[in-house]
């Protein structure tokens, strides 16, 4: 309400600032008119008329350059204040998003933890040894998943006030990526397919880090995938940086998405409604990735086709 509110305000102050500079032109015109002679300027001949306004102008010239500046500087600042206040509630708005998909994504964890600790406790599995076995391993998986999504949480906000500390090292980027797509391809409940290019196996980074970040893309492409996922990794290096590329054949992002989608609380829009339902994740992931690969003096981009492909691509100076 008191965004409306502010919007409301904003939008009536800048019609007044507008309809006052017309008012007082238009009245300094027809006390131009009445200094010539004639009563009021709507019954001047179209040359007459035209010959009034000219000596209005050059009349009070001066004022007239004075009020119209005034007014440009008045109008810009309140279009910027609009605009400030529409990107508030922008920001208001996905921060609701997010909290809702953060929970979401929370509970389906805690839910599968509590009922997977419930059943063991209860005996029914003693004479079972592997589906015994196997409820325990559902319930690690499910406190890891819930713990990363934790440690993402908390990382970024070290990173966005500078309390996380990046220990580079030579990094082996053909073990440290091929240990990502084995987790990925164990994991995947659709039929998968990841290829790896090595150009070049090393890279100076803080391997955890990177690993994640990379991780993030990998999930990334996995969640917005079509029927089959088909990812394709690769890695080169020039003079100056190493390059990473994440490439899938996804359903894309749309043009106008791809300026904000590293954004905190941002996920690509055109997918999101049935994507909150159907994959995991809560806008934090890419915005990870830029945070840590920032903090390395990298940079990343992404170029896509909407509904055909996606590519990220880090770099990473030498």
């Amino acid at each position: 309400m008191k965004t409306n509110r502010a919007k409301a305000l904003s939008t009536t102050a800048l019609i007044a600032v507008l309809c006052m500079q017309l008012f007082w032109m238009w009245n300094s015109f027809e006390m131009t008119v009445h200094q010539m002679g004639f009563e009021t300027p709507w019954n001047l001949a179209p040359d007459v008329r035209a010959q009034a306004l000219l000596a209005a102008f050059y009349e009070s010239k001066f004022t007239v350059l004075t009020s119209l500046l005034t007014t440009v500087v008045i109008i810009l600042s309140l279009i910027d204040q609009i605009n400030y206040i529409y990107e508030q509630e922008r920001v208001r708005l996905l921060r609701e998003d997010f909290s809702y998909a953060m929970v979401h994504d929370m509970k389906s964890p805690l839910t599968s933890i509590i009922m997977g600790t419930k059943y063991l406790h209860s005996g029914v599995l003693e004479k079972k040894p592997e589906m015994k076995e196997k409820y325990f391993c559902i319930v690690e998986d499910e406190a890891q998943h819930l713990l990363a999504l934790i440690n993402r949480l908390l990382t970024i906000s070290k990173l966005e006030h500078g309390k996380l500390h990046i220990q580079k090292a030579e990094v082996d980027l053909e073990t440290m990526i091929e240990d990502v797509v084995d987790k990925y391809k164990a994991k995947s409940a659709k039929p998968i397919h990841i290829i790896t290019r090595f150009g070049t196996t090393s890279a100076l980074a803080d391997e955890e880090y990177l690993k994640e970040a990379i991780s993030n893309l990998v999930d990334n492409a996995t969640k917005y995938s079509k029927e089959e996922i088909n990812i394709e990794i690769s890695t080169l290096e020039d003079d100056k940086n190493v390059y990473i590329k994440v490439f899938d054949e996804g359903i894309g992002i749309a043009k106008r998405e791809l300026k904000t989608i590293f954004n905190r609380f941002e996920r690509a829009a055109e997918h999101e409604k049935d994507a909150r339902k159907t994959r995991g994740g809560f806008g934090i992931g890419l915005n990870y990735v830029l945070q840590v690969i920032n903090a390395h003096s990298g940079k990343i981009s992404v170029k896509s086709e909407k509904d055909k492909w996606s590519e990220f691509t880090i770099s990473l100076p030498k």
